[in-house]
């Protein structure tokens, strides 16, 4: 399957010949040109080779047989590759190697100091260790920039500390822009990611995992961060498997504990994310909890991989905690299976925070929970005081095996004011014991009221369809639900639709089988269209008016 391409948001640097880019850099700018591996190893160790030096390769660099005993930390530099690459590296703890990466470690809280890495590709790295491990550093710290590096065919590896693609921890402030870590085994004992294990906070573009296979042993792995405080993705994918033994496992980030805000724009998955023995794993973000209110932004986000865990797994999201929420534009064409309770399309557990904004989404997978709060939409929902969401609907599946399901919604439980308007579901809602009462074509169930305005499900007339039409809340309140039983009827200009919905900028109808439904304009109309460079260049992702 071919890769999405997203828009560049920076110049990529093309270099067309990289001996006479590596002269350029040399004679005019100070740069320190190195040709052989043992200069490479001198960085740090010998005065001509400082560790704030600017560094260039001359050609590729193949390490085969070369003894990683040293130990270069505290790399504050620039190392600029010039198109070249390094090669072949293996570095065991059996072997006595001493550092797993390139550097040990890179940048320097202590004197501000920052580190550089640009226009290099590691290829074929072996890296074995107890500690953090990754291709470029095992930690980094204060700021760091990584621009238009490749890592491919790479064998990372921390036996009890955290791994990932580049870093294994960071405690930096690190841009990516231009990276890809492809055909890569990345695992760890701790946090596992594509790009770092452990990440403080990272602001990603144009950004890509593929092909990879990460696997975390312990809580908190995903397909860019196991673990992060702060990130702003855009325009990025990853279309790697993603596997945790435990909790905490995300398409893109396995657990964010917040410090600040948490933005992503035009971000994708479409790898498989599976939590073996664990909870809150989603197709974006596994989990995202907070320790001071923080709000998250996600405009322009989609899942297409199937999603397999025990609690609180989601087609985007596993698990959003208490977080303000503001999400527009996307939606989930994977499979989610939970064999606990709390699986929904787009959000597993959704604990709203005030003023909540949650727009023009969908899901078209098949949503399969073993035990109760199963919804199309949201498995779980507790919304937020003053919430806003609207133009949402389900056409997916929805198979429960206990209790709370829902075509929308597996269980409300409240949200003073809050208003859920123009969605519907037209999925088959199935569920297994016929004693159970609490299975909706809109909510399963419910414990405080959502106001529901212009909101509809499919019926075909004649199956036994529960609490279709309207659904009495426990204070008196009226979730307000119109069967269509011909969807046909959306076509008619008189219909209420009509009134109420806005078929010139946000909605259109294309079919499903042998009838009609609206969708959000301009989304594919099955589940294998992918969104392509095209796409973006024909204005997908700015047909929505709010």
């Amino acid at each position: 399957e071919e890769l999405p391409i997203f828009e560049d948001l920076s110049v990529k640097t093309v270099i067309l010949d990289s001996a006479a880019y590596a002269a350029n850099l040399i004679a005019t700018e100070g740069y320190i040109g190195l040709s052989t591996t043992t200069e490479f190893g001198l960085i740090g160790l010998d005065e001509a080779y400082p560790l704030n030096g600017k560094y260039v390769l001359e050609n590729d660099l193949d390490f085969t047989g070369y003894g990683w005993t040293t130990n270069t930390s505290g790399f504050v530099g620039t190392l600029d590759g010039a198109g070249f690459a390094f090669k072949n590296i293996t570095q065991k703890n059996d072997d006595f190697a001493t550092q797993f990466g390139l550097f040990s470690s890179v940048g320097d809280a202590s004197s501000f100091s920052s580190a550089s890495f640009k226009n290099f590709t590691i290829s074929d790295l072996t890296a074995v260790g107890f500690n953090n491990v990754g291709a470029i550093a095992e930690n980094a710290y204060f700021e760091v920039i990584v621009d238009n590096v490749t890592v491919e065919n790479a064998f990372i590896r921390s036996e009890s500390g955290n791994a990932g693609g580049l870093f294994g921890y960071s405690d930096a402030a690190i841009t990516f822009k231009h990276v890809t870590v492809s055909e890569s085994i990345i695992t760890a004992g701790a946090y596992t990611g594509g790009l770092v294990g452990r990440d403080f906070n990272s602001l990603v573009e144009n950004t890509h995992t593929l092909s990879n296979y990460v696997y975390g042993r312990s809580s908190g792995v995903g397909g860019f961060f196991g673990y992060s405080r702060a990130n702003s993705i855009y325009h990025s994918t990853n279309q790697s498997i993603v596997v945790g033994e435990n909790s905490y496992v995300g398409g893109i980030i396995g657990e964010v504990y917040l410090r600040k805000g948490l933005v992503f724009e035009k971000v994708l998955n479409t790898g498989t994310i599976i939590s073996v023995n664990g909870s809150q794993v989603g197709g974006l973000v596994g989990l995202i909890e907070d320790d001071s209110y923080p709000w998250i932004s996600f405009e322009a986000v989609y899942n297409t991989g199937d999603i397999f865990g025990l609690n609180d797994v989601g087609g985007l999201f596993g698990e959003v905690d208490y977080i303000q929420t503001l999400v527009n534009q996307g939606y989930n064409s994977g499979n989610i299976t939970g064999r606990g309770s709390s699986v929904g399309g787009i959000f597993g557990y959704y604990d709203g925070n005030y003023g909540d904004r949650i727009t023009n989404l969908y899901n078209r997978g098949t949503v399969s929970g073993l035990n109760s709060d199963v919804g199309g939409l949201f498995g779980y929902f507790y919304g937020s005081d003053y919430g806003v969401y609207r133009n949402l609907y389900n056409s997916g599946r929805v198979e429960g095996f206990r209790n709370s399901i829902g075509g929308l919604f597996g269980f409300i439980n409240g949200g003073d004011f809050s208003v859920f308007s123009n969605g519907f579901n037209v999925g088959e809602v199935v569920y297994t014991d016929e004693t159970f009462e609490n299975v909706g074509q809109i909510v399963g169930r419910y414990n405080d009221t959502l106001i529901f305005q212009n909101t509809y499900f499919y019926w075909d007339g004649i199956s036994d369809i529960k609490y279709a039409g309207s659904i009495q809340g426990s204070n008196g309140n009226v979730f307000f639900a119109r069967a269509i039983l011909d969807l046909s009827r959306f076509t008619e200009v008189n219909f209420i639709f009509a009134n109420y919905w806005d078929f010139t900028n946000i909605w259109e109808f294309q079919s499903e089988d042998d009838y009609v439904f609206p969708v959000l304009r301009g989304q594919p109309t099955d589940t294998t269209d992918q969104i392509t460079l095209e796409d973006l260049d024909e204005g997908f992702f700015n047909q929505f008016i709010l």
